[in-house]
């Protein structure tokens, strides 16, 4: 019985001094780099998720004021169509369309479906979340929806760009 004890003591030893040693998971590659180095992607953090998703629910909600505290001074925002913007233009983008969308008698609903981070080097900041978006347009009678595919790369819990991709749904 002693014999066991020992045994069962050092199999519990091994298990804990081997699940305490694992490296994080690595997976994949990339080339967003300044340096030409290749990287892997780790998983990020639920902070960062929570940054979108704290952002999603101002922007949402059109309080555009309290939506700009989730950005960097100097963000980068990359609509569908490739055009590239400042906060101060996009808040004006987003209420000009504000203010067509209600005169029209129309809707723009943004669902923010689905979101992850990952990390490209742990030991740097900075983590790129994708976030999937089901949207759906209604003017009138007439539904059009779409996906939409947004990278926001987080640095110190403030959004540094945006980079938008879009495909209509096809019912």
């Amino acid at each position: 019985m002693k014999y066991l004890k020992q045994l069962f003591s050092l199999i519990i030893i091994g298990f804990l001094a081997f699940s305490c040693n694992q490296n994080e998971r690595s997976v994949g590659f990339n080339d967003w780099t300044d340096d030409g180095t290749e990287y892997k992607f780790y998983l990020g953090t639920d902070a960062t998720v929570d940054v979108v998703k704290g952002y999603n629910d101002n922007w949402t909600s059109r309080k555009y004021d309290e939506m700009r505290t989730f950005f960097n001074d100097t963000v980068k925002i990359t609509f569908n169509n490739g055009q590239t913007v400042t906060l101060d233009e996009f808040v004006e983008v987003m209420s000009d369309r504000d203010v067509r969308l209600d005169s029209m008698g129309a809707s723009l609903n943004w669902n923010l479906a689905r979101a992850f981070s990952v990390d490209i080097d742990p030991t740097q900041g900075g983590e790129h979340v994708h976030a999937s978006y089901e949207v759906e347009y209604n003017v009138g009678e007439n539904t059009t929806k779409f996906n939409s595919n947004i990278w926001f790369y987080v640095v110190d819990g403030k959004i540094v760009t945006v980079d938008q991709q879009s495909r209509p749904v096809i019912d």
